[in-house]
């Protein structure tokens, strides 16, 4: 097992410049975008992965922050151990409207990783992505369509997505998987400014489960199994607990 030392240190080593045109200095304007979507990601990095995108806004326009999480490892069928290691990448930057579409324009990418579901994060490593650039179609309240244009030719890498609005709560989640406890797991960024244990998450078709622990923006859940991708809403902010800007 890799100590936390060791992968602080690998974070510090470890580096690449990816190929591409910068685009700090593309015209746009900032946008003013708020709200969190997901999305099924297009790329097999990792088992029973899901996708999220969040817009917060900033003093200069709207910061976004996109993710996906998922598992690592050959034991990844059936309902899994909490020692199952989990992977997540990480990209953030800056929304623009630009030429009548929406622009993600990442400075920022990032790869963290657990050895096991509720073991502590660490930063495996992290890259240049300057020329990381996703555009979109307004197409809401149905979606955020993905396009591809001349100033994301290198991004096509990524694949395109659909970016799919989630309904306004104080918390959203989407289930990752079963776990051998007869427990459930979801991801959800934000989750320990937010979630109390105790707290209730909802369902689509109104199932209720229960916060257990909350290892990181990972959440264990007792409950009714739900399957992978499911999102899952928390209506009621707990006391004490601190809101999101999204």
């Amino acid at each position: 097992m890799l100590s936390r030392s060791f992968l602080v240190f690998s974070f510090l080593l470890i580096g690449c410049t990816a190929g591409g045109p910068p685009f700090k200095d593309r015209e746009g304007v900032a946008a003013e975008w708020k709200g969190r979507y997901t999305f099924r990601p297009p790329l097999p990095y990792y088992e029973r992965i899901v996708g999220e995108v969040t817009f917060t806004g900033s003093r200069t326009g709207t910061d976004f922050v996109l993710r996906m999480v998922g598992f690592q490892g050959a034991a990844v069928e059936g309902p899994l151990a909490l020692e199952t290691p989990v992977r997540m990448r990480h990209w953030e930057g800056q929304a623009y409207e630009h030429d009548g579409h929406l622009e993600l324009r990442a400075v920022g990418c990032y790869e963290f990783g657990r050895t096991g579901i509720e073991e502590r994060q660490a930063p495996l490593q992290g890259f240049s992505c300057d020329h990381l650039l996703l555009a979109f179609v307004d197409e809401r309240p149905i979606r955020l369509r993905g396009v591809k244009i001349r100033a994301s030719r290198d991004s096509d890498w990524f694949g395109p997505i659909d970016l799919i609005p989630q309904p306004e709560s104080f918390y959203g989640a989407q289930v990752l998987s079963s776990l051998n406890d007869g427990r459930s797991v979801a991801y959800g960024l934000g989750a320990p400014r937010v979630l109390r244990k105790g707290a209730r998450l909802r369902g689509p078709e109104g199932q209720t489960l229960q916060v257990e622990s909350i290892p990181g923006d990972l959440v264990i859940l007792s409950g009714p199994v739900l399957p992978h991708g499911t999102p899952l809403r928390l209506l009621e902010r707990p006391l004490g607990a601190l809101p999101i800007s999204f």
